[in-house]
């Protein structure tokens, strides 16, 4: 599995949603309206792969897509037996 859809499978796991059910194209406020529980995303997919976001950067992700876009990155130098993605 790629690093993407690993990080994928990660937030599908993290709403209680199917991976189906998050194409790139879908928006994240229509998954996760509440801005709480978008800001614990947000800060769990920093714990697994090391990206720091500020507010700005968060602030133009619209997509899902942008989402795995914005944490793919660091998330592609990792392991797959990598024990923070064993854990999650």
């Amino acid at each position: 599995m790629s690093p993407r859809e690993r990080l994928r499978a990660d937030i599908a796991r993290e709403l209680g949603q199917p991976v189906g059910a998050l194409p790139d194209a879908l928006g994240v406020r229509d998954v996760v309206p509440d801005s709480y529980a978008l800001v614990e995303l947000v800060l769990r997919l920093q714990e697994l792969t090391g990206v720091q976001l500020d507010g700005e950067t968060m602030g133009r992700v619209v997509t899902v897509g942008e989402l795995l876009d914005v944490f793919t990155p660091a998330s592609q130098a990792r392991d797959a037996d990598d024990p923070v993605w064993r854990a999650s």
